[in-house]
């Protein structure tokens, strides 16, 4: 009489795990690519409706009132401002107010931060603009930005890229692109 065996060989064990982990590792590259595209996705949607809502605040003079009343001293509505962390770590959209002399005061009306996988680069250094950073209390004074001014217009084309395989275009009139 025949014995019969009770459970799995050897053989077939080390085939079921061999299996599983190829499964495992094409799965895994799978989703990691997937959170690096969503990432990329909606950090640029981000980006681009900051932009937007720069352009739009500015051309609807959304909180102009905040500059006379925040500051006697800067009272007239300058626009609206997307800055870049000079780290690349977030970006602000500002308030600018300004004064008669044409000096600037900014305030921040949002902060948003920029996801580590993503890469975000204009391809113009603006001049140098004194901005607190909302988180540690200290002057920033360098860094990239865009101005919408309160006449609607920018005063230089840029080109923002994210991650090097999404492009966003701003041009002097305001107009945004994205590739």
């Amino acid at each position: 009489m025949k014995k019969l065996s009770q459970g799995f060989t050897l053989l077939e064990m080390i085939l079921t795990i061999a299996i599983l982990a190829t499964v495992s590792a094409v799965s895994y590259s799978t989703f990691i690519q997937f959170n690096s595209h969503k990432d990329l996705s909606i950090a640029t949607a981000d980006f681009v409706n900051a932009l937007n809502e720069a352009k739009s605040d500015t051309a609807n003079q959304v909180n102009a009132g905040t500059c006379q009343s925040a500051s006697p001293t800067f009272p007239t509505f300058g626009g609206y401002m997307v800055w870049i962390d000079p780290n690349y770590k977030y970006y602000l959209l500002l308030l600018v107010c300004t004064d008669s002399s044409g000096n600037n005061s900014y305030s921040t009306v949002k902060k948003k931060d920029i996801p580590s996988s993503v890469a975000l680069r204009l391809n113009k250094v603006s001049p140098i603009v004194p901005v607190v950073d909302p988180d540690h209390d200290t002057l920033l004074t360098t860094a990239t930005y865009i101005l919408f001014s309160s006449n609607g217009s920018l005063d230089s084309s840029y080109a923002a890229n994210l991650n090097n395989a999404v492009g966003v275009g701003v041009d002097t009139n305001g107009t945004i692109s994205q590739e």
